[in-house]
């Protein structure tokens, strides 16, 4: 338990994580994650972050060279210092980001997983309906008018640009796919759900002229 680790201190720093911190303080609060496939979300950064809009999408050899760098670094880094160290370290983070297996631990070791409610940002984006229905009714909220659904469904997105991105290089995808597969598979395990390997999105990645 939380008060079990005060004064707890490992090298580098506390032993105390956010999730820790969070259930000290609320530990019947009920928590909703959206995940989307790690590599489409890092392709989506790169573009979104990285490069003006009057300058037009960068090509997939930048995004190669940026890719082939950031993992070389990451794995230096883990070689050096280990995982834990270069987790908090946060560097490069939009590569980071998609580890989604090592960021959800340290919450399912405190919450239950009745009180979380995991998602897919594809499932989610192919019915939304369905979906924010799944997540009313775990809040223990109403259900909408129809009135109320239409106005949320048809409300403009916010960031809608990733079908015009170039498409990835195939051997830029071999290389993601490779580095993040073994976060990937110890998410589906943590979660029991094989849908958290993104298989279908890989699969559908190789029929589309873009990287959605």
């Amino acid at each position: 338990s939380f008060p079990a680790r005060r004064g707890l201190a490992v090298r580098r720093g506390i032993n105390v994580t956010l999730a820790d911190l969070i259930h000290e303080a609320q530990p019947y609060q009920r928590l909703i994650v959206i995940m989307r496939d790690p590599i489409s979300r890092y392709y989506s950064a790169f573009h979104y972050y990285g490069h003006k809009k009057s300058e037009g999408f960068a090509p997939a050899e930048k995004f190669h060279e940026r890719a082939v760098t950031e993992t070389q670094r990451w794995n230096e880094c883990v070689e050096k210092s280990g995982l834990a160290f270069c987790l908090k370290r946060y560097d490069p983070q939009q590569l980071i980001k998609g580890m989604y297996a090592e960021f959800v631990e340290p919450w399912l070791r405190v919450f239950p997983k009745e009180q979380v409610l995991f998602l897919r940002s594809e499932d989610y984006k192919a019915a939304p309906r369905e979906h924010l229905t799944t997540v009313l009714r775990f809040l223990g909220m109403r259900d909408l008018t129809d009135d109320e659904w239409e106005r949320m469904t048809s409300a403009k997105r916010a960031n809608a640009q990733s079908s015009r991105y170039p498409r990835m290089l195939p051997e830029t995808r071999e290389l993601l796919e490779k580095f993040f597969a073994p976060y990937n598979a110890k998410l589906a395990k943590m979660l029991g759900d094989e849908r958290y390997l993104w298989n279908d999105v890989r699969q559908a990645s190789e029929a589309s002229p873009a990287v959605a």
